[in-house]
């Protein structure tokens, strides 16, 4: 009887350990394939949801609000003042009137060639009292993994605004920076923003995050301040055409590169007259000028913009911007005037943000999104717990049977 018995329990143990051994290699498998679905199945997903759609069709508007703009004659605003009813002789601000302005863009995605890449149509229109004033078309070839203009000199500008003799139209260069779109999954830290008016790529810089329109945001702040709207213009002309130009000059050896054209081109807004239109009395005596010396002034453009973009898709969520163009004598002065208000030297001026239609339209575009990524983010980590836990059970079970050997 005793050698029968541990005939049996020798039997019993053999039956018993096999499945044993079986179950802790099925549960290692598991674990092996719950934690590749945690760590590979979200970042596959968001890698397709990351690319730029090739048939974005999309209109930004901004809330009305009040500008100051310079024209060419005298406004009725000003009509009954003295000092205004000689239009050669008149003071600057005879010419200034205070109007609503309304800043439209449309912007477009299409195919290219290439399946990494799209071209990104934009127009933009400046309304003063509900008529277009000013107008951009932009078109730029965009990476659809970053939102950033490709290395090819495939980008053009056509500007038509006021004062200009003729539409600015360089020819196709190579651009920098970001504009109509950001990067999939923001980073803390500055981007490079391309600036249409002073035709600069210029650093956004992140500055604090919070919600903003229903949407954890980043925000993004820059104040460009006292740009020579003729070096920009004459910068426009002279964008590189090659990764390995040269780039343009800086200050007046820029104008020596340019045709006779392109040079007439660049003194659009450029005036001269006495010291008296352009500069109250305290501001003669602050920049040493008598009230009848002839002096010579042009536009300088500056710019305070924020953006507030959602950080996991790169959705602009809203845009304030606070524009000046003035006249100055040199950089110096603009420098110590910019978002200066007064009348006296203001070619145009505003405050715009996007209106309520905008920034809803973006909000609906990244609630379409944000949620896939929470899910996404959930998936992973319940994914990779069970992992964990079914690899603890088949470790523990390894450890009992062997604590049961004989």
């Amino acid at each position: 009887m005793p050698q029968t018995r541990k005939t049996r329990t020798t039997r019993t143990t053999r039956s018993v350990r096999p499945r044993s051994r079986r179950s802790v290699v099925v549960a290692f498998l598991v674990a092996a394939l719950l934690f590749m679905a945690g760590s590979f199945i979200a970042p596959l997903t968001i890698q397709l949801l990351k690319p730029l759609p090739t048939d974005y069709d999309a209109t930004f508007r901004t809330a009305e609000t009040s500008a100051l703009v310079a024209g060419d004659t005298v406004t009725p605003a000003n009509a009954d003042r003295p000092e205004c009813a000689t239009p050669d002789l008149a003071p600057h601000s005879c010419f200034v009137d205070e109007v609503a302005a309304v800043s439209t863009q449309h912007t477009t995605t299409h195919p290219t060639d290439t399946r990494t890449e799209i071209t990104a149509e934009t127009t933009r229109e400046l309304l003063l009292d509900g008529e277009p004033t000013a107008r951009l078309d932009d078109e730029v070839r965009l990476a659809r993994s970053s939102g950033y203009p490709v290395s090819d000199p495939v980008s053009r500008l056509v500007i038509d605004a006021p004062g200009l003799p003729g539409e600015l139209a360089p020819e196709p260069f190579i651009r920098t920076g970001l504009q109509y779109f950001f990067p999939f999954t923001l980073e803390r830290r500055s981007y490079d923003y391309f600036d249409t008016t002073a035709q600069l790529t210029v650093p956004l810089d992140y500055v604090g995050e919070g919600e903003h329109n229903g949407h954890e945001a980043y925000e993004l702040h820059h104040t460009v301040t006292a740009v020579p709207l003729a070096e920009a213009v004459a910068r426009a002309y002279l964008h590189p055409t090659e990764l390995t130009a040269e780039p343009p000059p800086s200050g007046g050896a820029l104008f020596g590169l340019l045709s006779d054209e392109q040079r007439a081109m660049t003194r659009a807004g450029h005036t001269s007259g006495p010291a008296s239109r352009f500069f109250s009395d305290e501001e003669l005596a602050r920049f040493g000028f008598t009230g009848g010396e002839i002096v010579a002034v042009s536009p300088f453009y500056s710019v305070e913009r924020t953006l507030w973009v959602e950080p996991r898709t790169g959705t602009i969520l809203d845009v304030a911007e606070n524009v000046h163009v003035q006249l100055a004598t040199d950089q110096r002065q603009a420098e110590e005037l910019a978002f200066d208000t007064s009348p006296d030297r203001v070619l145009f001026a505003a405050e715009s943000r996007w209106d309520g239609d905008t920034t809803a339209q973006q909000r609906a575009a990244a609630d379409e999104v944000v949620p896939w990524l929470r899910v996404l983010q959930i998936f992973a980590v319940l994914m990779k717990a069970a992992s964990f836990l079914v690899a603890a059970w088949a470790v523990v079970t390894i450890v009992r049977h062997r604590r049961e050997r004989p």
